[in-house]
This record gives C-alpha cells, structure tokens and sequence, in this order.
C-alpha cells in the first residue's frame, strides 16, 4: 500500500472517530437540555443532571437556570424523591407507548 493511501485511510479514520465524539457529545447535550422531571414531593422540575449526580432545577417562575447556575448535590432524601419521580414518569411512557402501538 503506497504512503499516500495510508495517509488517506488515516485521515477517514480520525474523520470518522471526530464525528463520532461530536455526535456523542451533541447527544448529550440534546438530552440534557430537553429535560424536564417534575418531583411532586419537591415541588420542583429536574432540568439537568451530571455525571457526579449534581442537579440543576428550573429557576423561578418556571424559567430556565443560567448555564453554569445553580447545580446542587441532592441529598439522599432528594436523589430517592427524583428517582421514584424518575421511574413514575418511566411507567407512564410505557402505558403511552403500549396504547399508541395497538
């Protein structure tokens, strides 16, 4: 194989492994910015999670945090509150998917 295919096969790889991390990342951004979990017991709306378990919730008067506002550790007590908040909304979609799919 001639150097000058190695150099075209090494830059469709390092293409493709770029748009797989753009796209990963672009992913996670998609899901994270569309989120919104009401947690009753909280009287609040989950919009974001990292990967450390930090929340943010939606701001006052049901507007958005600023980026980079507002994260907060939950504690034991919130993270079971959104968890069962989580699952509950989880079932719902699952009777909403069986009843659209007949």
């Amino acid at each position: 194989m001639s150097e000058a295919w190695r150099n075209v096969i090494l830059q469709i790889s390092r293409s493709i492994s770029n748009k797989s991390e753009i796209y990963n990342n672009l992913q996670s951004e998609i899901c994270n910015s569309i989120m919104h979990l009401y947690v009753e017991t909280m009287d609040a709306v989950v919009v974001e999670v990292d990967e450390d378990g930090r929340v943010r919730y939606e701001g006052p008067a049901g507007t958005a945090p600023a980026a980079g506002d507002n994260w907060a550790q939950p504690t034991l007590q919130e993270r079971r509150a959104i968890i069962y908040a989580a699952r509950q909304e989880m079932a719902g979609l699952t009777e909403l998917i069986d009843a659209l799919d007949r």
